[in-house]
Parts: C-alpha cells; structure tokens; sequence
C-alpha cells in the first residue's frame, strides 16, 4: 500500500498586503501600485490556525510572507491564537521593524520561536530592557538581494542564475495571500499561479489537489520552463525555506513522487 503524501513542513499566511518601506529589492519598491488594502478575513485566518491543530501539524508556521505583518492591527491576536493552538509548532515571525517598540517587543517574544529584525537601512542600534531579547543570533549583512522573484525583480544579484533544476517549494511549503488564495510559493507576489482558495478549500484540500500536482510533476523533473513564473527564477529550490527538513529529505520526497510511490 503506497504511503499518503506528506503534508508542508511550512505554512507562510500573510493576513494582509501592506508594507510601510519602498525596497528596491522588494516588489513594494519596484511597483507604485502594489502596496494594497487586501485582506485575509478573521474567520478565515483561524479557520487555518484551526485546520492545523486538528491534523496535529508540527511545521513551520510563519504569520506573513511579502507584507510587513506589523502593519496589521489583528496580528498580536493572530500570534496569540497560533501559540496557543500549535505548541509544538515552530512559530517563525520576521519585521522590517520600523513598527516595532519594545512593549510591542516583549509582547511577541514569547509567541515566537524565532524573530527576525530586517534592517534595511542603515545600521541602529537596538535598545534591550528585556533579557528576553539576548535570544538574538548573528547579524548578517547582504549587500545585494540573491532573489529576483522569478524574475519579476530587475537588479538583483543572481538575475543571471535561473532555471536551475528541481524545486523543493510545491513538496514543502504552503503560501497563502490575501484574500485567501494559495500561490505558487513566497515568489509570485502578484498570485500569478493560484493553486487554490481557502475560502472556499481546506489547507488539505489545496496541498493534494490536482493543480499543485500538476506543478510538482513539472518541478520535480526541473521543467521549469512550464511554469512561467519558475522559468526566470534565481532560487535554485533545495528547501531553503525549512527548518525541519534536509536537502537530501526532500530530494528523497522528490524521487519517491517521481517513482509514483505516494498515494494522491
């Protein structure tokens, strides 16, 4: 009897499609018009949180994607209810800061597992009143972007990297945009490849359904000229978006798909 195929081991759900920054690197920065008022409704945000806890998931579960999730007024609530509803979950949260004080800071800290502070601009200093934050990592610096989001981005560093191989996305991670539609991965900004529609589907419903089957078949073969979106794209696609699973894990998901060894 074939094994069922295995659920995302990260779920992106970004609640609204706000930023307060123009990053050149960003499409908030490259398109005048993409910053939007659009929403991921209440009932429809713990609908998700809901479905999760009932197939006991334990991935990554991260509260925005392309926005700045601070900008949404609802998401200390949302955080809240995710805690509570996935303990065992791996809470992922990442701002640019801008919006970021630091009761707002103690407040979130213990409804994540990791935060990430992006710095944009230049250097300041971070202020701790609460030992708390000494959970810090290393600071990294980038001085170049290394994605053009499937080539929609212009000057980025690897612009010129693209259709490298297969992708591990459509095999482990779950991306839903306002208003509630599920899209190729954190790349397609602009919901150019809809997989499927919350508001009317189950997270599970749209993982195992015929169109991210159709994008997976292509993807695993490293056909990414029959994806438009994926034909430009500068991510080489080995689950770098995990923190769960291993490269060669999802190489081995990949080929035991290929081989037809999963029940769909």
């Amino acid at each position: 009897m074939k094994e069922p195929f295995p659920i995302f081991s990260a779920i992106s759900i970004q609640t609204n499609s706000l930023c307060n920054l123009k990053c050149r690197f960003c499409f908030y920065g490259q398109y005048d018009n993409y910053n939007s008022k659009v929403r991921i409704e209440d009932e429809h945000v713990y609908k998700m949180l809901d479905e999760l806890q009932a197939i006991e998931y334990r991935g990554r579960v991260s509260l925005y994607n392309m926005n700045e999730p601070l900008t949404d007024k609802r998401i200390l609530a949302f955080l809240r209810y995710a805690k509570k509803s996935l303990p065992d979950c791996f809470h992922f949260f990442s701002t640019n800061g801008r919006l970021l004080t630091q009761p707002l800071l103690n407040e979130i800290l213990p409804l994540v597992d990791q935060l990430r502070i992006n710095n944009y601009g230049e250097l300041r200093d971070l202020e701790d009143s609460d030992p708390k934050v000494d959970r810090r990592d290393k600071t990294h610096f980038f001085q170049q972007a290394d994605s053009n989001r499937g080539g929609q981005l212009t000057g980025m560093a690897a612009a010129d990297r693209r259709g490298i191989g297969p992708c591990a996305n459509p095999f482990g991670h779950l991306v839903v945009m306002p208003p509630g539609v599920a899209v190729l991965c954190c790349s397609d900004g602009f919901k150019q490849v809809q997989l499927g529609d919350i508001r009317r589907q189950s997270l599970s419903e749209i993982w195992h359904g015929e169109a991210y089957q159709t994008v997976r078949r292509a993807l695993a073969n490293g056909d990414r000229r029959a994806i438009g979106l994926c034909r430009d794209c500068s991510i080489e696609g080995g689950g770098f978006f995990d923190y769960f699973l291993k490269p060669q894990e999802y190489r081995s998901i990949i080929e035991k798909f290929q081989r037809n060894e999963y029940q769909i």
